[in-house]
């Protein structure tokens, strides 16, 4: 895998012209934590309110020792559970007491038609400062916007949060906001595959949390994570990996 030099492949065609077995690739180093779950990455851009350095919507502390980054999609019932019944009480818990950043990209499933349009959605009214509005709309009526004029449906959701329909429509009929949702995909390659997806990040260290929880089970594995970052531990501050 991957581009190797004249040697790597020199060695490996001797062995097998010579019916010998090849030698044995050096073990991988442990993957590095990306762009967007880095310190660097997570810091408030000064240019957009709301925004990390890596582009993404967050609230909360973005000086908080933990961060949670959420994949999401719009079409995802299990999301639609997170965000209604369990992000209120996580929210009130720790995002509003500045213990916790809460970061949200998108990951619109294959399996979802209109998943991408309505994150695209969600961007547009990013653009008039209502991203969270939106994003809890999307979900409080996803049964309803998800099936027949889904475009039309989109507007009616923004003339209800009382957004510049005009401007709204042409975000919604451009790319920009489009190339947003694909730059979470591609940051979401190998390190997502379903919905919701919580990447909690601690020092320099990533773990995944699959699957939408009860509030009082996120909320126990968010307290253990706290004391973990109140803890000395050099091996954290060392380690750039993301694991499951």
């Amino acid at each position: 895998m991957g581009a190797q030099p004249l040697a790597a492949f020199a060695r490996r065609a001797d062995a097998l012209i010579a019916g010998e077995v090849p030698p044995e690739d050096p073990k991988p180093k442990p993957p590095e934590l990306p762009l967007w779950a880095k310190p660097k990455g997570l810091a408030p851009d000064p240019k957009r309110p709301g925004y990390t350095q890596a582009g993404d919507q967050y609230k909360g502390n973005a000086e908080a020792q933990l961060t949670v980054i959420e994949f999401t999609d719009f079409q995802c019932h299990s999301c639609a559970r997170h965000a209604l019944e369990t992000q209120p009480v996580l929210d009130e818990q720790f995002v509003e007491t500045g213990k916790v950043q809460w970061v949200v990209k998108h990951f619109p499933l294959r399996e979802h038609p209109h998943a991408a349009v309505a994150a695209v959605a969600a961007e547009c009214a990013a653009d008039q400062g209502r991203f969270g509005e939106m994003q809890h709309l999307l979900y409080e009526k996803q049964d309803d916007w998800s099936q027949g004029d889904v475009d039309a449906a989109l507007a009616a959701l923004a003339v209800d949060l009382k957004l510049d329909r005009a401007a709204f429509e042409a975000c919604l009929n451009s790319r920009q906001a489009l190339e947003r949702v694909l730059h979470d995909l591609y940051d979401a390659q190998g390190v997502v595959r379903q919905t919701p997806t919580f990447i909690i990040v601690y020092g320099e260290t990533g773990t995944s949390l699959r699957g939408a929880r009860p509030a009082d089970q996120f909320t126990r594995i968010l307290e253990s994570l706290l004391e973990k970052t109140t803890a000395v531990e050099p091996e954290l501050e060392k380690s750039e990996r993301i694991t499951e």
